[in-house]
C-alpha cells in the first residue's frame, strides 16, 4: 500500500486491498470519516465490540435512523481515521479484518 496518498486514499486504498468485497465504503470522497457497509455474521453491536476487543474504535450509525427497523437490514458502522497514522490505519484495518470475517 502506497504511503504517498492522502490518509483518506491511504485508508480507502487500505479497507479495499484487505477487506476486499466484504465491506461496501459509502462517504469516500466526505472527508475523514466513512460509513461500513459490513458483510458478516456479526451485527452492529457485535462488531463494535469486537473492533474493541482490539483497540479499534468504530461508532453505530443506528444511532442516526429514525426508522431502526428499516436499520437492520444495513448493518454498518461509523469509522473516523484523521487523527491515525498510516500504520495505524493499516494495523486497525488488518485487526477489523481478523475479528469480523
Amino acid at each position: 500500500i502506497d504511503t504517498a496518498f492522502s490518509p483518506n486514499s491511504f485508508f480507502i486504498q487500505s479497507v479495499r486491498k484487505m477487506i476486499k468485497k466484504n465491506a461496501a465504503i459509502y462517504g469516500d470522497k466526505a472527508g475523514l470519516n466513512v460509513v461500513l457497509q459490513v458483510k458478516s455474521r456479526f451485527d452492529e453491536p457485535e462488531l463494535i465490540d469486537r473492533a474493541l476487543e482490539k483497540g479499534v474504535k468504530v461508532y453505530p450509525v443506528s444511532f442516526y435512523y429514525f426508522d431502526k427497523d428499516n436499520y437492520k437490514k444495513h448493518n454498518m458502522v461509523l469509522m473516523g481515521y484523521g487523527h491515525l497514522s498510516f500504520e495505524e490505519i493499516r494495523n486497525g484495518i488488518r485487526f477489523l479484518k481478523k475479528v469480523w470475517f
